[in-house]
């Protein structure tokens, strides 16, 4: 039986009052939400007019779509909706959010009869709402006191910070297409992006921050990276909102060896003049906390690399240093020599130092692309995520997987720029004009591959085939031709480019040893630590069964297992291809062991589900042997085929052979 939600049933009842055909970007803008996620919501409506009523949603191509019916249906089908209790998932994370801004705004206590009240809820509803609330809340180390006044929060002013700007980027997310969200969005989505700031926050504050950081950006003579405006924009307006409620940060920020001059510091000079000429003072002078904190805001945000004009960047010594090292390792994993790039050395110069700053202040960058990052580049999105213990280990700060999206690409770029392209022939018996009609629509199709040479039917026996890693032809081909062939259709439509990027997989399997043998991560893999069909539901679980076979064997220390799932609540290490690749902290290693374990059923790991898992523990004091082994996971999680066949294994015996343990 289809139940709508409340957004579905709001969106029924517009279509109602419509009479003539609207398009699907109107509904949109009516409710903040995205186009595609209308089409969605217009599905399951129309699911559920057919299962109950004798209205239907008409469309038409090219000019909207509308609610169809009688009269006296329509009357019959708004009634219902209108005492039908439509309040499913979607109004309860509304209801939770609405909590939780309560709970952070109001300085007095609320109890459950009042909320049961507002909601128009259970107080079992109430109740199940402040477990979630609590849970929540609790990330930030802000903790619910409970007494008989009622339900109130306890936590120090940054973190209760941390706690509004999370709340109001989650709802963004969840309202709109988050890979749109930038300064240069159109009109209507800049908008709803305000609407839903200006839920949690008033419009005053919100004006506020538009005209502060526009002020730091031309004492600056700097532009804001249009990736973080948004961000930006929602933690200014938090910390204006806290201002005016009275809430001050006291001098709270150590200095360290990352920012040794604050104090001479232009954007220390800035934030002050900022603050000082759009803060909330209430009765009394911004603290130096405030500066402080408006200041890491600035840091840790994208900006051009020079600020203000005439200025000389000089990139701090350890930045500089951690920069060359990440370079160093990517290079040893990648067998690509990108220590002289100078393309990915400057770009993790300037990327570094606003990260660091990010890690350290607990300002936290939502990547709109991060799940595409691990659909499309699973294996690099691995490896990063190991440079990312790397610099962990350098800096003590703890790295996320936002961050890891960010970093990922450079070393994808870097990658793509240094690797040698696949190189191929194209063949045709028309001649060369059909073979070059052919050649381009490859190039349109697979710009990866790069064509170096068209022949006819023909004159294919006395092409110089030497360099030619494979033959793409509309015929099939003798079979004295000394170089693989693929065998498209003279169309070449993307049923053929499907055809030739499976060829060129399976090519890259068979051809490239390396993807078969995984000397050094063998040696690490212990057959005690393999697990074929492991029955277990949830991650923990998962680690903790592991992790425990580990320490019976004397691989680890007992802390290691909190140390994985310490990890897991920072960054979830699923890679976006089914295969999750936990790792805890090389203090707690006393030999580097790697776990692989398939699942009988896959398993949440974060968004995406799994059914591989590889445990990796791993001293990174042994360098040598770290950076083989890293080598090894990488083309791992670069070879598919081989993946496939480690879900698919049902016995440890399997598993070895695979990895060519046996």
């Amino acid at each position: 039986m289809v139940i709508l939600t409340s957004r579905q049933a709001h969106l029924l009842k517009l279509l109602n009052s419509e009479e003539d055909y609207k398009t699907t970007d109107y509904y949109a803008n009516q409710m903040g939400i995205s186009g595609r996620t209308v089409h969605s919501e217009i599905q399951i409506i129309d699911d559920y007019l057919k299962s109950k009523y004798n209205i239907e949603i008409i469309k038409k191509r090219g000019v909207g779509i509308r609610l169809d019916g009688g009269q006296k249906e329509k009357l019959m089908l708004m009634s219902s909706i209108s005492s039908e209790n439509c309040a499913s998932n979607n109004s309860t994370i509304e209801r939770r959010e609405t909590i939780i801004s309560w709970l952070i705004k109001n300085e007095s206590a609320t109890n459950f009869r009042k909320l049961s009240d507002h909601f128009f809820v259970s107080i079992s509803s109430i109740t199940n709402d402040m477990q979630e609330v609590e849970r929540w809340l609790s990330q930030f180390q802000i903790n619910l006191i409970k007494d008989k006044h009622g339900t109130s929060i306890k936590g120090n002013e940054l973190s209760i910070r941390k706690a509004m700007a999370a709340l109001i980027q989650e709802k963004i997310d969840r309202l709109t297409d988050s890979a749109e969200l930038n300064k240069n969005v159109d009109k209507e989505k800049y908008e709803q992006i305000l609407n839903t700031i200006t839920y949690f926050l008033s419009k005053d504050r919100v004006n506020q921050a538009e005209k502060m950081i526009s002020f730091i950006e031309k004492e600056l003579n700097c532009r804001f990276n249009d990736s973080y405006y948004i961000n930006m924009m929602i933690w200014i307006a938090v910390m204006l909102e806290r201002q005016a409620m009275g809430h001050l940060l006291k001098l709270i920020f150590d200095e360290d060896h990352l920012i040794r001059n604050l104090h001479i510091l232009k954007t220390y000079v800035v934030a002050k003049e900022a603050l000082e000429k759009y803060g909330n003072k209430t009765n009394q002078n911004i603290s130096e906390g405030e500066v402080q904190y408006l200041n890491r805001c600035i840091m840790g945000t994208g900006i051009d690399e020079d600020i203000g004009s005439g200025n000389v960047r000089e990139y701090n010594s350890d930045v500089q240093r951690l920069a060359l090292k990440l370079c160093w390792l990517a290079s040893d994993t990648l067998k690509i020599n990108l220590d002289h790039d100078p393309i990915l050395y400057k770009g993790l110069l300037v990327h570094l130092e606003p990260m660091l700053n990010r890690m350290k202040y607990g300002i936290v960058i939502k990547n709109p692309l991060l799940e595409q990052i691990k659909e499309q580049y699973s294996p690099m999105f691995g490896l990063t995520s190991f440079l990312g213990t790397f610099i962990e280990n350098e800096t003590h700060l703890k790295i996320n997987e936002n961050e890891i999206g960010f970093l990922m690409v450079h070393f994808q770029a870097a990658l793509e720029r240094n690797s040698t392209s696949t190189k191929i022939m194209v063949v045709c018996p028309g001649g060369i004009g059909t073979s070059e009609l052919v050649a381009n629509r490859i190039k349109r199709l697979m710009p990866s591959l790069e064509i170096v040479g068209v022949c006819s039917l023909r004159n294919i026996n006395n092409a110089d085939l030497k360099n030619i890693d494979f033959i793409i032809s509309t015929v099939p081909l003798k079979k004295n031709i000394p170089k693989p062939v693929v065998v498209v259709s003279p169309m070449m439509g993307m049923t053929d480019a499907k055809i030739i990027n499976n060829f060129y997989l399976e090519y890259i399997f068979k051809n490239k040893k390396e993807f078969t043998h995984f000397h050094h991560l063998s040696t690490v893999v212990k057959e005690e630590l393999i697990f074929a069909n492991l029955s277990l539901e949830n991650k923990d679980d998962i680690i903790d069964f592991i992790s425990l076979k580990m320490k019976k064997n004397g691989y680890v220390s007992s802390q290691f297992a909190d140390s994985v799932k310490d990890r897991e609540k920072v960054a979830t290490t699923d890679l976006g291809n089914n295969v999750a690749i936990p790792h805890g902290q090389g203090k707690y290693v006393n030999q580097s062991v790697v776990a692989v374990a398939t699942l009988s059923t896959p398993i949440y790991w974060g968004k995406n589900k799994v059914s591989l898992v590889i445990l990796i523990a791993m001293r990174i004091d042994e360098k040598k042997e770290t950076k083989a082994i890293m080598a090894d996971l990488y083309k791992l999680f670069d070879s598919k085929p081989v993946l496939d066949e480690l879900m698919k294994a049902s016995s440890k015996t399997e598993v070895m052979n695979i990895l060519g343990k046996n």
